[in-house]
């Protein structure tokens, strides 16, 4: 047995779909329609669970830093999960290592081997935060490379705007 507080741990820090889903049979059903509801994107799913586009997680990452549908402790404790992350191949990789983002990523793939794989963020540059949201089709280390110079060529500018 595991507690939700480590669900929700290994959920966002590790991207671990199995504590997602435990999850979902303690969520009540009215207070997950209402986050999506405050979240304002559609929901849609398949047989592993909700499919979230880039843009949905770009909502979720702007209601999270604005604490806008839920309370800021609890925005701030996802994010705080969301910095330690144990995938820093993709967009966390075109940043230097102290500048803190807090990501998730994803990858979604059809039967009919078709590959897609995204990392959505909120770079945390002094000053001048900013969100980050990729998807690349095909394999990953394609995806991986792409990502990396994306990352690093946005981190660029907006590092050295006065």
């Amino acid at each position: 047995k595991i507690k939700a507080s480590e669900a929700v741990r290994l959920a966002l820090e590790e991207s671990d779909n199995t504590a997602a889903r435990t999850l979902v049979p303690i969520i009540d059903k009215k207070d997950f329609d209402s986050v999506y509801e405050g979240l304002d994107i559609e929901l849609e799913s398949d047989n592993y669970g909700a499919l979230l586009t880039a843009k949905n997680y770009a909502s979720i990452l702007k209601a999270l830093y604005f604490s806008a549908v839920i309370g800021k402790d609890s925005s701030e404790e996802i994010l705080d999960y969301l910095t330690k992350t144990k995938f820093p191949d993709k967009l966390a990789a075109g940043v230097p290592s102290h500048v803190l983002v807090a990501h998730k990523i994803g990858d979604y793939s059809d039967d009919k081997g078709n590959e897609a794989f995204m990392d959505c963020g909120i770079v945390y540059v002094p000053r001048r935060p900013y969100s980050l949201c990729m998807l690349s089709i095909g394999d990953e280390q394609t995806a991986r490379e792409r990502m990396q110079l994306l990352s690093k060529t946005i981190y660029d500018y907006v590092s050295t705007i006065e």
